[in-house]
């Protein structure tokens, strides 16, 4: 999660503001510089998933299709609680979030933004460069064939 401010700046109406993609402005009245790095970044694991209670289900469902348990939704929610009681919705703040491709990150990404409004969400990224390493396929093909 990566959390900036909006960047609010009051301008009369005979200064016209054109904004480009980097970190400066041109005006009609000379040149602004704004920062948009991000002022936090919050870094989150997803929440319990049926993976972490039974080993078994990678046996049976791919690793990307494991979902959460319900204690991973509850943990998502007092995640999603936490963020917005540290951050604070009410000042401004602007969300982008970025996620894994696994359905658990997903799951937890939805829970957690219950908790923020939606105008303050700027973005959503699925991003497959933060998934777990993947170094193949090691299930034991007996237990594969057995749970079939």
């Amino acid at each position: 999660i990566i959390e900036r401010d909006r960047g609010t700046m009051a301008y009369s109406i005979s200064r016209v503001v054109r904004f480009s993609f980097g970190s400066h402005a041109s005006t009609a009245l000379g040149s602004v510089e704004y920062d948009f790095r991000p002022r936090r970044i919050i870094l989150l694991r997803h929440g319990q998933s049926l993976g972490n209670v039974d080993a078994s289900s990678y046996v049976k469902t791919a690793d990307w299709r494991i979902p959460l348990t319900e204690l991973g939704r509850q943990q998502a929610c007092e995640a999603g609680k936490q963020i917005r009681d540290q951050v604070g919705v009410d000042d401004g703040q602007q969300f982008l979030f970025y996620y894994s491709p696994y359905l658990r990150t997903q799951e937890t990404l939805r829970e957690i933004q219950r908790f923020i409004p939606n105008e303050q969400i700027i973005s959503e990224r699925e991003d497959p460069r933060i998934s777990e390493q993947q170094l193949g396929n090691f299930q034991n093909v007996e237990e594969v064939l057995e749970a079939k």
